[in-house]
């Protein structure tokens, strides 16, 4: 285990933040500018400091190498990103996660063996990760013993393959074991593994080739977590499927898994952004206003309570959203003021506020002074 940095805070929170991203146990923010901060939990590298130190606030020492950064995604326990039109990963590899080709863990950004351009968005699931090019293809790498990488086999890979689609993507997004892609004009394909139906297909059956999520709806968001996936439809409404027991994560007020999407319920309308984390998800609607759902036991719903809950309930502090993310058990916003916030589990000051303290309800996020 790293140690847990202790550089003095100044008490200024990170500004000019235009994207985040949170994992299992670590978030990283990407800037205006084009650097990318992290912090929380680094016992293999994933803050890309250098160091496996954990930092409980956005530190200096920002993620070493990497600049004009477009696009960021954190995954289990490493994190992606893409800067100059290339990927770029850093952290866990047991698996070739951060596709090197290579199977070495990194505390520094290496870049991804044959994606030093054209890279236009980038997915990274607890132990794979997805790349989505200019054109329009996908490409994975990691993990894939349930087919998670597309390519019709359960090999693991160190390096990018390429992923068939019916159709040009325009969005991915990678799960625990599983992947989803939209595509012109709003069809969703997942693959990998379907335990508790998470691919949307209908059947519990894990597939290694893109399937067609079963439906009427197109959508223009999707996204993925440990056993389920969730989307927001063309006309604004929240949706989701697979696994829902034992805390309400489908946000349909039971506990029931679903292998095929089903509305939030009470219905969720205008909805504009979604993000699962582990056990919770949470969408913002058009006016900003934040709801979350599922399991609660860190206070990541940010209600003021640790209860789990079955259905969509608004998190406190009324400052309207512009972007969410949702980690293992803790979930982070972008506020309408340029504010960064965070809630739920801080164990290894995932919340950025540069304490160890868990929170019911938003916290800012607050730079460092020094190393």
């Amino acid at each position: 285990m790293g140690d847990v940095a202790s550089d003095a805070l100044d008490g200024a929170p990170l500004t000019a933040v235009k994207s985040i991203s949170a994992g299992r146990s670590h978030t990283c923010a990407a800037t205006r500018s084009g650097e990318v901060f992290c912090w929380g939990w680094n016992g293999s590298g994933q803050l890309g400091d250098g160091t496996i130190r954990a930092a409980p606030h956005p530190v200096a020492r920002k993620v070493l190498g990497l600049t004009n950064v477009s696009d960021l995604s954190v995954g289990g326990s490493h994190t992606c990103a893409i800067a100059n039109d290339a990927a770029w990963c850093w952290g866990e590899n047991s698996f070739g996660q951060l596709g090197d080709d290579t199977t070495t863990s990194r505390s520094l950004p290496t870049q991804v063996s044959g994606l030093s351009s054209g890279v236009s968005a980038i997915a990274a699931g607890d132990s794979h990760t997805c790349a989505l090019t200019k054109a329009g293809t996908v490409r994975c790498w990691g993990w894939n013993d349930h087919g998670s990488l597309g390519d019709a086999t359960s090999t693991r890979r160190t390096r990018p393959v390429v992923v068939t689609l019916p159709g040009t993507a325009n969005l991915i997004a990678a799960g625990g074991g599983h992947t989803c892609a939209l595509t012109d004009p709003g069809r969703a394909w997942c693959w990998g593994w379907n335990i508790s139906g998470q691919l949307g297909i209908g059947t519990l059956v894990d597939w290694s080739t893109p399937m067609a999520v079963i439906g009427p709806d197109k959508f223009r968001k999707v996204t993925t977590a440990a056993g389920r996936s969730c989307a927001i439809t063309m006309d604004g409404r929240a949706v989701c499927w697979g696994r829902n027991f034992p805390h309400g994560q489908l946000g349909n007020g039971t506990r029931i898994d679903r292998d095929a999407p089903t509305p939030v319920e009470p219905p969720v309308r205008d909805a504009v952004l979604i993000a699962a984390g582990d056990g919770h998800t949470c969408v913002v609607v058009r006016n900003g206003t934040l709801k979350c759902w599922g399991l609660n036991d860190a206070g990541q719903l940010g209600d003021g309570t640790t209860s789990a809950q079955y259905g969509p309930v608004p998190a406190i502090g009324g400052l309207p959203v512009v972007a969410i993310t949702a980690g293992g058990h803790h979930s982070c916003a972008l506020a309408a003021d340029g504010s960064l916030l965070c809630w739920g589990s801080n164990r290894f000051g995932q919340l950025g506020d540069g304490t160890l303290n868990d929170h019911k309800s938003p916290v800012r996020v607050v730079a460092a002074q020094g190393d």
